[in-house]
């Protein structure tokens, strides 16, 4: 399975201008069309909870969605159901950045974006799971 980081940085190494603000907020809408055609020819994403909040909580049309929660049950989001598994869907998980590559890999995807935020792209580079960086520098 092809791995990649996908993400926007300021000429300064920043990934937001803060932690609340909408995670496309800020970019161009050359990178905004980059996410969307990189995302949507892997069509699976891995993200933070915080990350997936500043998305507004919702699946990404044709795109499954994979966020990571310390919280328990991480199954379940207190006020949103689990989606069932398909496009657009969202699950939540906690596994190890390897069991899950593992784990989609056995399902059939063949690429994972990951989407951020910092403690994600950590995590998956740490791993030594990242082929390729896919960054727009704003």
């Amino acid at each position: 399975m092809r791995v990649f980081i996908i993400a926007a940085m300021s000429a300064d190494g920043f990934i937001a201008r803060s932690a609340s603000e909408a995670t496309t907020a800020w970019t161009s809408p050359d990178d905004k069309k980059r996410f969307v055609g990189l995302t949507r020819q892997a069509g699976a994403l891995v993200m933070g909870r915080k990350t997936f909040e500043t998305f507004g909580r919702r699946p990404l049309k044709g795109r499954d969605l994979f966020v990571y929660s310390r919280q328990s049950g991480a199954g379940t989001w207190p006020d949103q159901p689990s989606l069932p598994d398909g496009p657009g869907t969202v699950s939540w998980t906690n596994l190890p950045p390897a069991g899950l590559v593992r784990e989609l890999s056995a399902r059939g995807y063949r690429e994972l974006a990951v989407c951020g935020g910092a403690e994600i792209y950590s995590q998956f580079l740490e791993a030594g799971l990242v082929d390729e960086l896919c960054l727009t520098v704003e």
